[in-house]
């Protein structure tokens, strides 16, 4: 940003947007930057409306009260789990906000999602897992459960709100990607108990093959981003802006 806006020849057609992540905008102020509310995109991508239209498009169910009801589940089954995750989402912002070196965390949502299981379709942790001990390297035990134990800390930690929002959007992905495939077993199953009844014609979806734009493409531009462009780009019709 300071070697393209600081420049002086760029300042009316350059657009930085990035994600809050823990640290916000680094003390960094410009009109060209807009700072997501959110943790990152895929916290606004992977949402019970973005299940919904999922459902409608690439499921093929009309019935719009079943969609509506497998979308709230999605939601508040991601409610019931992101609890869950708290320790791990704090001692990413403590090693952010407090410098903790050294510290390594494996960020593909595939490492998160590979620890996950369906029981009584419900995505949940494998038995046995424990996902710090997975997930984060180069950190001694006895130092992440001290800083598990900052009381303080954990409660500025605590302002993010809603958690659904706030947490590493890249766990929540994961926690979709196996949620989905729940739903489609459920479908094949001679007794589903999430669907009326055995669907006529197999699902054909994978996600593993789909990528953000895919699922970005089912939800509206947040209003956050929509309302940045309206104020910046949008006004300058008679510049060729670039973003």
């Amino acid at each position: 940003l300071e070697s393209t806006l600081g420049s002086g020849n760029y300042i009316d057609n350059i657009y930085f947007i990035v994600d809050h992540d823990f640290n916000g905008n680094l003390g960094v102020n410009n009109k060209n930057l807009l700072v997501l509310d959110a943790y990152s995109i895929e916290n606004y991508i992977f949402t019970k409306e973005m299940v919904y239209e999922l459902l409608e498009c690439n499921f093929h169910i009309e019935d719009n009260n079943l969609k509506l009801i497998l979308a709230e589940k999605y939601h508040n089954d991601l409610l019931g789990f992101l609890p869950k995750i708290s320790d791990l989402n704090f001692l990413i912002y403590y090693a952010v906000i407090y410098k903790e070196s050294p510290f390594q965390l494996k960020k593909e949502k595939q490492d998160f999602s590979k620890h996950l299981e369906v029981t009584e379709n419900i995505v949940k942790f494998k038995d046995g897992i424990n996902i710090l001990s997975k997930l984060v390297h180069n950190i001694l035990s006895e130092r992440i459960q001290e800083i598990l134990s900052f009381s303080e800390i954990k409660k500025d930690f605590n302002r993010f709100q809603p958690i659904y929002l706030s947490y590493r959007g890249k766990f929540i992905e994961g926690f979709f990607d196996k949620w989905i495939l729940m739903l489609i077993e459920d479908s094949k199953a001679q007794n589903p108990i999430l669907f009326p009844e055995k669907f006529s014609q197999a699902i054909k979806f994978n996600p593993s093959v789909q990528d953000l734009s895919f699922y970005a493409s089912k939800i509206r531009v947040p209003a956050e981003i929509e309302s940045f462009f309206s104020n910046n780009l949008l006004k300058k019709k008679k510049k060729k802006c670039r973003a």
